[in-house]
């Protein structure tokens, strides 16, 4: 930090330092280090969208109406919770709204923070749709699909946008919480059940190796 100024450089730089161990936690929940095994199966495939659908219907619906009141640098992130109903409804389950706790961004900063997670995410979605279209190219892959297609070029916009407006610590210790908050929120989303309605955590279908 400059003496005297309270300017931090490289926001983007920091939110990565300051989030990392929450994104570790997150990435190596079971629900999602599953996707990239090949081990995996279609229950396993179908439980862990069924766990995904609450925090994601509840972070793109708030960002949706945060985005009509802050005049942000940058499109609204598409809607995508939908694709995921329709992933579970070929797989034969019917997405549950499930309300978690969340606080609406009560600044822009954190605003920021939040979208850094859900951008950020579809980073990780591109591997998973990548790794899962090889594997069982005959599954419902429309979420994973549509948020691989999303996010080169929504990452880039983000981080530029992010570097201009996080400009001094206080903004940016606000997009660190509202990160953390957001990264939180996902985990909460995946450990609220132990499994989808109709499978067993212990469930011996035919991993995708060998479909």
């Amino acid at each position: 930090m400059k003496p005297g100024t309270g300017i931090r450089p490289a926001a983007m730089a920091l939110l990565r330092e300051k989030t990392r161990d929450h994104h570790r936690r997150l990435d190596s929940h079971p629900r999602l280090r599953c996707l990239l095994s090949s081990e995996l199966s279609r229950s396993r495939y179908a439980d862990a969208l069924y766990a995904l659908y609450p925090a994601q219907r509840q972070v793109e619906l708030l960002l949706a109406q945060c985005f009509r009141s802050q005049a942000l640098d940058c499109e609204t992130p598409p809607l995508l919770h939908g694709y995921i109903a329709q992933d579970l409804r070929q797989l034969n389950l019917e997405p549950q709204p499930i309300v978690l706790a969340q606080s609406e961004p009560r600044t822009r900063a954190e605003l920021l923070g939040v979208l850094y997670v859900v951008e950020g995410s579809k980073l990780g979605a591109k591997h998973i749709h990548r790794s899962l279209a090889q594997r069982c190219p005959e599954w419902p892959l429309k979420f994973y699909a549509a948020s691989a297609q999303a996010s080169d070029v929504a990452w880039q916009r983000f981080s530029r946008l992010a570097e201009q407006e996080l400009i001094l610590e206080s903004q940016q210790q606000e997009a660190v919480k509202g990160a953390i908050d957001t990264f939180e929120l996902y985990h909460e989303a995946l450990t609220w059940t132990e499994t989808a309605p109709g499978y067993s955590a212990s469930d011996t279908e035919v991993p995708i190796t060998s479909e």
